[in-house]
């Protein structure tokens, strides 16, 4: 039979104390076949040495106000206090949550935030997202309360691009937003603008006719460019060949239900006219972009 052995350290002065239970009942300690040491612990089950994991396959179980603590200096907190469960972070640097996919969501299973790395952050009520971030901004969908004397907006859509385009002799759509209106009777603040730059060789050329309109489908909301002599034909050589020219406008459009597509349009001719370009600038000067903001007023 194996041996049991039981050996005092010939320095210390503590006394192993074994205590039978206060009870008819037997009591068993198996020790394992496997070679190593015996975990320790002070009097208070605390400084426990040697764990590498716990639970298996049962998990394990604190009761309340018991607190999960991690880092040297409780850095942080993890409990429940008996009516709250409690994630506290009472130390150096931030409480970082990491995921490419992360989601807080309720104990039915219904989110309230989501986000997704190199893409959207969502925010939800009852389960369905009312604010959602895009790669151009956000996109609100309902009302958003607001002062009274500023109306009520229902929703913002917005379209920008930095890439370069031209018209020669055609009309051509720069930027187009299609929105489906909340309000049968709202109307849409709707802003455009472009930068335009020369796009013939030639020094100083006022043959391009540029005409910048806003048009809902092919019907024309406004105009707000024309010129037969282009801000670049004024400018010197040097300046008209490398700089482009920022234009804008801004209109409150009535529209009925339903569904509505705002068109940003170029149209030139002859010498033709760049978009967020000019000849002598081929690496770009500017952005053209489109916002509508649906309001109730």
């Amino acid at each position: 039979m194996a041996k049991v052995k039981i050996q005092g350290h010939a320095s210390g002065t503590g006394v192993l104390t074994v205590t039978a239970p206060n009870t008819s009942t037997d009591r068993t300690i198996t020790l394992p076949d496997a070679t190593g040491t015996l975990l320790t612990a002070d009097g208070d089950g605390s400084n426990l040495t040697g764990v590498s994991s716990v639970g298996g396959a049962t998990g394990v179980d604190f009761n309340d106000n018991v607190k999960a603590r991690f880092g040297t200096s409780d850095d942080l907190e993890i409990y429940h206090d008996g009516s709250n469960s409690i994630i506290h972070d009472n130390g150096t640097g931030n409480l970082l949550l990491k995921g490419d996919n992360l989601s807080l969501r309720s104990s039915g299973n219904e989110s309230y935030v989501t986000g997704v790395a190199n893409g959207a952050v969502s925010i939800y009520h009852d389960n369905s997202v009312k604010l959602e971030t895009t790669s151009t901004g956000v996109s609100v969908t309902g009302a958003i309360a607001g002062a009274t004397n500023l109306g009520k907006l229902l929703q913002v859509k917005h379209v920008s691009s930095t890439g370069a385009m031209s018209a020669t002799s055609t009309t051509e759509t720069i930027a187009t937003i299609t929105m489906t209106k909340i309000s049968s009777t709202s109307k849409l603040l709707i802003k455009g603008f472009a930068y335009l730059g020369m796009k013939s060789s030639g020094a100083n050329t006022d043959g391009a006719n540029p005409y910048l309109r806003l048009k809902n489908g092919s019907t024309e909301i406004v105009m707000f460019y024309h010129s037969d002599v282009p801000d670049w034909y004024s400018s010197g050589n040097y300046n008209g060949t490398y700089d482009t020219h920022y234009k804008a406008a801004e209109t409150l459009y009535t529209a009925g239900a339903g569904s509505i597509t705002i068109n940003l349009t170029l149209t030139a001719t002859g010498d033709g006219v760049w978009v967020n370009r000019s000849i002598g600038n081929s690496s770009g000067g500017g952005s053209t972009g489109l916002t509508i903001m649906e309001i109730e007023v």
